[in-house]
């Protein structure tokens, strides 16, 4: 009887445990790949040039007719996401980079683009030595009204870094 009693207050404390537990919240829709509300941002470090990195999407389903994504610079949340992630990021200078391939295709049958949107930082003219720079980049149109946008995966910060070159003197 001791042994049922034991069983049944640890079986009614297991599940009291699992049903405290918060549960992952599940959203469908459209997003950028490796972007959240939590950690938004994807580096980019200039090394040499061109510095390519690629942005896909993609949706929590398999697509039944292929639906495009559109895609842009944000520049105007540059501002906002300093103060929420406590930065001081200064907008990459708009000579300085190339936005291609903006209009992502998310084919029949599948759930992420096959193809990304390209950012080639193309030159270093404008770049201050020692600043480090973000480029916001957002969903800013799906072809099918029935897709939302996922709104905490909706932009993604591309934060710019720079390798410092410097001379060296051999004595």
């Amino acid at each position: 009887m001791k042994q049922n009693i034991k069983y049944a207050l640890l079986t009614l404390f297991s599940f009291l445990m699992m049903s405290c537990q918060k549960s992952q919240e599940y959203y469908e829709g459209v997003y950028i790949v490796g972007a959240d509300k939590l950690s938004p941002v994807a580096n980019l470090t200039i090394d040499d040039l061109p510095a390519v990195i690629g942005i896909k999407v993609a949706s929590s389903n398999a697509i039944e007719n292929n639906v495009e994504v559109m895609m842009k610079s944000t520049p105007e949340l540059v501002e906002s996401f300093n103060k929420e992630y406590k930065k001081n990021y200064e907008l990459l200078p708009e000579k300085s980079y190339k936005l291609e391939n903006t209009s992502l295709i998310i084919e029949n049958g599948k759930s992420i683009s096959s193809e990304g949107v390209r950012l080639s930082i193309i030159s270093r003219e404008l770049l201050k030595e020692g600043t480090t720079y973000v480029l916001p980049v957002s969903i800013v149109g799906v072809s099918d009204k029935n897709l939302s946008v996922i709104e905490g995966s909706r932009t993604i910060y591309i934060v710019i870094n720079q390798v410092i070159i410097t001379l060296e003197f051999n004595l």
